[in-house]
Parts: C-alpha cells; structure tokens; sequence
C-alpha cells in the first residue's frame, strides 16, 4: 500500500472521529416545569456532572419577570425575553430543544402561553 492511501485513511479516521465527538458535546438533555409561579429549566450533558460542570444549567425565572416566549420549530430554541425589575432591560435567554417532538415543544409553547404572563 502506498503512503498516500494510508495517509488518507488515517485523516479520514481523525475527521469522523472529530465529528462524532462533535456530536457526543453537542448532546444536551432539558427539564422544563412550569410551577405557575416560577418557570425553571435545567439543561445538561447526559454525562456526570462532575466530570463536565460547564455543561450544565439551571434556570430557575419568576413568570412576572417573563416579558414574551417563543419556540423556533426549525431551529427548536426556545426564547426567553427577561425584563429586569431592577435594571428595566429585556435579556434574552436561549435555550436549545434539540430531541423533543413537535409534540413536547407544542405541550412547552401551551404552558407558557397559558401561565399569567
């Protein structure tokens, strides 16, 4: 076999490896509740905790702090507008759905759009 194929074969290998892991980093797991008071999500890599502590989130938001919501379907984010009562600004947090159903993100958009916003 010449150098070259072999070449080829191990960039080949190191790309898809590459990319796999990629993939593996890029998995996140999300817990939506909606109390009625307060609207908390939780968003985390499958993998312990500790060995991973900055994949991991927790938001917890009182809904009169909730300006307005809203779930992007194509690109499955969830969008959170904050108003400060403090500061009066409106920050924007997003929060990726990726892995849930049409189903799941319309039972989500429901229990938003129906809590006293």
């Amino acid at each position: 076999m010449s150098s070259l194929y072999l070449y080829s074969i191990q960039s080949i290998a190191i790309l898809l490896i590459l990319f796999l892991l990629f993939l593996l980093l890029n998995i996140r797991y999300i817990e939506f509740e909606n109390s009625g008071a307060v609207v908390s999500i939780k968003e985390y890599h499958p993998i312990s905790i500790t060995m991973l502590p900055k994949l991991y989130r927790q938001v917890e938001i009182p809904l009169t702090e909730i300006y307005s919501t809203e779930i992007q379907k194509k690109s499955q984010k969830l969008l959170l507008s904050i108003k400060s009562n403090t500061t009066g600004k409106i920050i924007t947090k997003v929060f990726i759905l990726q892995y849930l159903g049409d189903d799941n993100l319309q039972k989500i958009n429901d229990s938003l759009k129906y809590s006293s916003l």
